[in-house]
């Protein structure tokens, strides 16, 4: 039977996805981050869940900061069968120059595994029979509609082969100064961005990027400037600085349904009430907050905050 379902893990500042995609005949299971691995209760969370599941197919690390990067190392550590086979989507940043703790760690867990950059031209080799995997230029391209009935397409949108050269290269001079903390926000803005396209369902995925930076590519993809978006996962816990032009591209799509991941009761920051109200006020009628943040102390008529302790969201 044919299926596409998300879910939100873990509670406080972090990010956590597991997407499952199955045809008649495959399973596909996606994890995306593993949130910062302080939260106990949040890792048991995500390691019950892939529990249910006797591999991990792919990994998607998105950037790495300790809030995305962090709790993969205990998760992967503790399950390791699991990840034995997993291909790995991250694009390096010790490969040449070793100074961040977390990336360090990871990158020498992964030495094994087979790891791709989200700037090749081709990924049809490291597809699934249920997944399809494809490139910023092939999307712009390829009308997925056609195939979507049999397989989901996943499509590596950003950052682009300059955007990973730009974090390497940071990286290389704070060596040379005898520092090794990034530019955070260079970081964030270099986030991987991906496209999930199946059964006529699209998802949208966007880190902690800065979203006026990829609106235009993701308006370039074929037969894609009148299409209906049915999820997007707001950029940096909701930071306004970071979602700016959300609003206009969430009407024009038809979008309704956001996860938000934020600290566990709302500071009216993460996600920002500014950009709730744009968002509220700009989209006709209602719209879902799909979010693990204690949002009771902010009320909208037209918004409607989903919190459960059942994190599959419904598509």
């Amino acid at each position: 039977m044919a299926e596409l379902k998300v879910y939100n893990i873990g509670k406080g500042l972090g990010d956590c996805f597991v997407i499952k995609i199955s045809n008649a005949s495959w399973t596909s299971i996606i994890l995306v981050d593993g949130r910062n691995g302080k939260n106990r209760e949040s890792i048991d969370q995500i390691k019950e869940e892939l529990y249910k599941h006797d591999k991990i197919d792919y990994l998607v690390i998105t950037h790495i900061d300790a809030d995305h990067i962090a709790g993969i190392l205990d998760i992967m550590k503790s399950e390791y069968e699991k990840f034995k086979r997993t291909i790995i989507i991250y694009n390096y940043v010790t490969r040449r120059v070793v100074n961040y703790q977390h990336a360090k760690l990871f990158e020498e867990m992964i030495l094994d595994n087979t790891v791709i950059p989200t700037c090749r031209k081709d990924y049809m080799m490291y597809s699934s029979p249920c997944l399809k995997i494809l490139s910023y230029e092939k999307r712009c391209k390829f009308d997925v509609s056609e195939e979507e009935k049999n397989f989901a397409f996943l499509t590596l949108l950003y950052p682009d082969k300059q955007g990973i050269i730009e974090v390497q290269n940071d990286y290389f001079e704070k060596q040379k100064c005898g520092r090794i903390q990034p530019d955070g926000e260079l970081v964030n803005r270099r986030s991987v961005v991906f496209l999930l396209e199946y059964k006529g369902k699209t998802l949208l995925f966007t880190s902690d990027c800065y979203f006026g930076d990829i609106i235009d590519k993701i308006e370039s993809l074929c037969n894609f400037k009148d299409k209906k978006i049915d999820l997007i996962k707001i950029a940096h816990h909701g930071a306004k600085k970071n979602n700016l032009r959300l609003s206009e591209f969430a009407e024009k799509h038809h979008c309704s349904k956001f996860i938000v991941t934020g600290e566990e009761r709302w500071n009216g920051k993460h996600p920002s009430k500014e950009l709730l109200e744009e968002l509220a006020g700009m989209i006709q009628g209602n719209i879902e907050i799909f979010t693990t943040v204690d949002m009771s102390a902010y009320t909208n008529e037209n918004t409607r905050y989903v919190f459960s302790e059942n994190p599959c969201i419904p598509l």
